[in-house]
């Protein structure tokens, strides 16, 4: 559209501009275009730049890790964590989180070496060499999800009452042995006939949720590594792993005994 200003034609081009304009205005004019166009440039440059430094901030983030030791662990795939085992575990340090008396690990498997009674669970020293890297994380994560038949549990509940749980030792025509947890370890006489009924147990005797008297994930990784290395190695290496017990015996000072 063509207008008349200051006694000059002046109107639009098809590309915008303005004829007619003085040299001043033409100048300022085409400044500020060139202005914008640089500035739009910058801004994609900016935006360029920004995106994978915002990527790299993410990654490089720490995660927000909520919840117990074993709700963490819980929410990682078991291959993972047999992984994360071999490559970062210690077993030496492991030795010492099993021997914990807090884990009570050593009141319930006992060692071929070891002169004490038999315990609730095998001999970790001589595990089945077939017994995966991943199955040994799960036996420590969920006790229960896989149980050999030696180590299935006997509920039985008596005419009086009295429920008895314990792992069948030997069994008769007339009655079962079973080592049972009452005051310690010890081994009970179950009589049949006193059995009202009785069946085997899907839920491990070993307590689920021990894992939360661990102090974290690296000594997690750490008893994994312990327990690989018991299976690889059989019952010496267990001799050779064995701590000394200056690392794991609570001394109780005199004035408290």
């Amino acid at each position: 559209m063509a207008g008349t200003v200051a006694g000059a034609t002046r109107g639009r081009s098809g590309d915008g501009r303005e004829y007619g304009q003085s040299r001043d205005e033409r100048v300022r004019d085409s400044f500020w275009r060139c202005t914008r166009r640089r500035t739009a440039a910058v801004v994609r440059w900016v935006a360029a730049l920004l995106v994978p430094l915002c990527a790299w901030a993410e990654a490089a983030e720490p995660p927000v890790v909520s919840g117990t030791l074993e709700q963490q662990l819980m929410r990682v795939p078991a291959k993972d964590l047999a992984v994360a085992a071999r490559r970062d575990g210690d077993a030496r340090r492991g030795a010492v989180v099993f021997y914990q008396a807090a884990l009570a690990c050593r009141q319930c498997h006992v060692f071929a070496h070891e002169s004490r009674a038999a315990g609730l669970g095998p001999d970790l020293s001589r595990l089945d060499r077939s017994l995966t890297d991943v199955q040994i994380v799960e036996a420590i994560l969920q006790p229960s999800k896989r149980i050999t038949p030696p180590y299935r549990p006997l509920t039985a509940l008596l005419a009086d009452g009295r429920q008895v749980v314990g792992l069948p030792v030997e069994e008769t025509d007339d009655a079962w042995r079973l080592r049972v947890v009452q005051g310690g370890i010890r081994e009970v006489v179950v009589r049949k006939a006193d059995a009202e009924a009785w069946r085997f147990s899907d839920v491990s005797l070993m307590p689920a949720g021990q894992v939360k008297m661990i102090g974290g994930r690296q000594q997690f990784l750490d008893l994994v590594a312990y327990l690989i290395e018991l299976r690889d190695g059989g019952p010496e290496r267990a001799r050779q792993l064995e701590p000394p017990p200056s690392l794991y015996v609570v001394r109780i000072p005199e004035y408290e005994k």
